[in-house]
């Protein structure tokens, strides 16, 4: 026996907590991992490495909150229209998610790589 949540009745605090914590732990854990990242680095190398580890993860943090952001858009966006009863639309967004996020990731993979190269040859 299966249990589903619907977001449109009854009390919304607790569905919304199971749904939210997920998304906030990812978050915390991607911080967790720059600092744990810098304390390696702080330990054994000097402070020019130390200084790239922490704008790396800096640059890391931005972009895994901004990809957060876009994909939570998306939820609220199928919570509408499943919501609305309009499930073939929301089977369309979800193809449309999964062709955007598979873009932005080849593009963004694409970009750090290119600077990944240029950096390497200086």
């Amino acid at each position: 026996m299966t249990d589903t949540v619907s977001f449109t009745e009854g009390k919304i605090l607790g569905p919304l907590m199971k749904f939210a914590v997920p998304v906030i732990l990812a978050l915390v854990l991607q911080s967790l991992y720059g600092a744990v990242d810098l304390l390696v680095v702080g330990q054994y190398a000097s402070s020019a490495d130390v200084s790239a580890v922490a704008t790396g993860s800096q640059v890391m943090n931005t972009i895994t909150s901004f990809i957060a952001g876009l994909s939570m858009g998306t939820t609220i966006l199928l919570g509408h229209q499943i919501g609305e009863g309009k499930k073939e639309d929301a089977g369309r967004s979800v193809g449309t998610s999964v062709v955007f996020f598979v873009t932005v990731a080849a593009v963004i993979g694409t970009v750090l790589l290119l600077i990944l190269v240029i950096l390497c040859s200086l």
